[in-house]
């Protein structure tokens, strides 16, 4: 038979395993930003840019679609363009205010092309800002089918004669 001072050691011991193997340190995803889209974010400018992706219908062309945040309380900002390895962006200036999101995919998609904008591929971009630091990012290039099917695309001169 224990006695009651076996019973309260081993009671003591139970209660310190519990957190031990309850998940804690053992690296699980609770422990890691998870994003949950296709899309890249990059938050290390004062404008964010999340869930950053090009919409492609055919290869050679697509149109680049993201969240920007401007993450400044009273100073708006504008992108003045975007460019990358072989690739050319939109001209279209985008303003977004101050303490204010912008999405491109409703308010303003901006049309990209070169050779290397094709599904299944990633494609470097880097958006220039009037105040804000630059941002590069490494996005991905998906069809126009399921989710993104209602994107507005334009042909490319770099898609293959049909």
């Amino acid at each position: 038979m224990k006695t009651p001072l076996r019973r309260r050691v081993a009671l003591a011991a139970l209660a310190l395993l519990i957190p031990a193997v309850a998940a804690c340190g053992f690296n699980e995803q609770t422990d890691e930003v998870y994003q949950p889209a296709t899309g890249v974010d990059n938050r290390s400018s004062e404008v964010y840019v999340l869930n950053a992706l090009i919409v492609s219908a055919q290869g050679g062309s697509g149109t680049f679609i993201a969240s920007l945040v401007n993450e400044n309380q009273t100073t708006p900002d504008k992108m003045i363009s975007i460019s990358g390895p072989a690739i050319t962006g939109g001209t279209e200036k985008v303003v977004i205010g101050a303490d204010t999101l912008v999405n491109l995919a409703n308010d303003k998609p901006i049309t990209v092309t070169g050779a290397g904008v094709k599904a299944g591929n990633f494609v470097r971009l880097t958006l220039a800002f009037t105040n804000a630091q630059q941002v590069d990012v490494n996005v991905p290039v998906v069809a126009n089918t399921g989710d993104y099917a209602g994107i507005t695309v334009v042909p490319s001169k770099f898609a293959p004669a049909q």
